[in-house]
């Protein structure tokens, strides 16, 4: 009985004195000294979602400089010829150490939505030439990024579920245009409809209401496409 009525005390313990000393710390320092004029791109963030969009981005010739608050990820990937800075993206001056200045276009590809939102702020106030587009963990998060003013928010696994979706089609015995045709179409539809959702945010019975009628609308879409063949 005493070893039961301890057990949740211990485990809060555990949880939060013990476990937080016992881990790894994260390595911090100074920012890197910045001195960029010339990128077209800057992101921050160079975890697996950046990475992929700054080897595109740099295959194809474009010009980039990325923030990174991971020192020990950032020593690592430099070894492979990534032009990666230390340093907090939400920061004023390191924005126009790294060329926000000149630069066209600005990628926040962090995983943490509070500063994906901060960095948003500092930015589209402080560089409004600056197309700004983001990473969003989920739809709430694109509401709130979208609000901020951020252009364009791409939702972390809306995508590939939308592919995976696609191939199921296919599997399913779907001609592979028509499957691709109907994730293209149903995508479209979506990516609106955070748009119109995004405005009612606050207001779940209308958020409610909104789904409800496009989750007719696509399908009345997509029908109205099959039967057009």
């Amino acid at each position: 009985a005493i070893s039961m009525a301890f057990a949740p005390l211990l485990i809060l313990l555990d949880d939060k004195v013990l476990q937080p000393r016992l881990a790894p710390k994260a390595q911090k320092r100074a920012p890197d000294a910045i001195d960029e004029r010339d990128a077209e791109v800057i992101i921050a963030g160079h975890g697996r979602f950046g990475m992929t969009i700054v080897r595109l981005l740099q295959a194809n010739g474009r010009r980039t400089v990325v923030l990174d608050h991971d020192a020990e990820q950032i020593e690592a990937l430099r070894k492979f010829g990534f032009r990666i800075y230390y340093g907090d993206a939400s920061r004023l001056d390191l924005l126009e150490a790294a060329g926000a200045k000149n630069a066209k276009v600005f990628v926040i590809a962090i995983d943490d939505r509070e500063r994906a939102l901060a960095i948003a702020e500092t930015v589209l106030r402080n560089f409004p030439h600056l197309r700004v587009v983001a990473r969003a963990w989920d739809r709430v998060h694109a509401y709130q990024l979208l609000n901020s003013g951020v252009h364009a928010v791409y939702r972390e696994v809306f995508g590939t579920s939308v592919d995976v979706a696609r191939d199921v089609l296919t599997a399913l015995g779907q001609h592979p245009f028509e499957a691709q045709r109907a994730a293209a179409l149903f995508k479209a539809h979506d990516e609106q409809l955070v748009r119109v959702s995004a405005a009612h945010q606050l207001d779940q019975t209308k958020l409610i209401d909104i789904s409800r009628t496009a989750r007719a609308e696509i399908a009345n879409v997509l029908a109205q496409d099959v039967g057009e063949k």
